[in-house]
This record gives structure tokens, sequence and C-alpha cells, in this order.
């Protein structure tokens, strides 16, 4: 994956000032309060508190991914997740397309304060939770 200990710094703003526990509660909506004190106290002995939550977001594996359209050289994903900077890309397909720009906003965009905003931004994502249950 390359340099993710650097890539971590973009998902994480560098400038507010957060509370590690509050911030494990924010990242892993799922855990529980002791989970959120016990993420926390794994990390107390590294560094600021900014160094801690740039150490607990290089864990989360939800930003990670493989980028497989052909010829996935490095880069190439940023066409995708921005299409409106670019003329053209690749691989000409409009679904494919919007699908793939609307799951980084589903990411990006809080969804422990606006859980029902996921179809809104990333219908794609409606028919998979379908499928599931």
């Amino acid at each position: 994956m390359g340099d993710q200990h650097k890539r971590r710094l973009i998902f994480v703003n560098q400038t507010a000032n957060q509370n590690t526990t509050f911030y494990a509660e924010q990242l892993f909506p799922n855990f529980g309060i002791q989970q959120d004190r016990e993420t926390a106290r794994q990390y107390a002995g590294l560094g600021s508190q900014l160094n801690q939550i740039n150490l607990i977001q290089g864990e989360c594996r939800s930003f990670k991914g493989e980028f497989a359209v052909p010829p996935a050289t490095h880069g190439m994903d940023i066409q995708y997740y921005f299409p409106t900077g670019f003329t053209s890309s690749p691989f000409q397909n409009a679904d494919f397309q919007k699908a793939f720009s609307q799951s980084f906003l589903a990411f990006a965009i809080p969804w422990t304060l606006t859980p029902n905003l996921i179809h809104q931004y990333n219908p794609a994502m409606e028919q998979v939770q379908r499928r599931k249950h």
C-alpha cells in the first residue's frame, strides 16, 4: 500500500483539537464506550493526541483498497474519485464512474451523524445492503 503512514494524514483533520476516545467512537461507530476507552488506552503512550488519532486512522481498513481498473497505475484512481477534474478516463462506464465517486463521499461524510444520507449519496449501496439481508 505504500506510504499509508503519510496518507492517513489526509483523513484526519490536523488542526482539530480532538479527544482520542471520541475519535475512536466516530471512526468505529459499532464500538461501545468501553471499546472506545480501550482503544484510547492502547494508543496513550504514542505521542500527542493528534499523533494517536493519526495512528488509529492508520489501523482503520475502511480507507484501504486496491484499485484494479487497468492499467491500475499509482494515482490513476484520482480521476474516478473526482471525475469533474478530468476530460476522460481509460474505463468509460458512467455507472461505474458514478458509483466509484459516490463511494468516496459515502466514506468521507460522517455517517454516524447522519446515517440516512448514505442512500442519497450512494444509491448503489442500498442494492448491496439489500443483498446482504
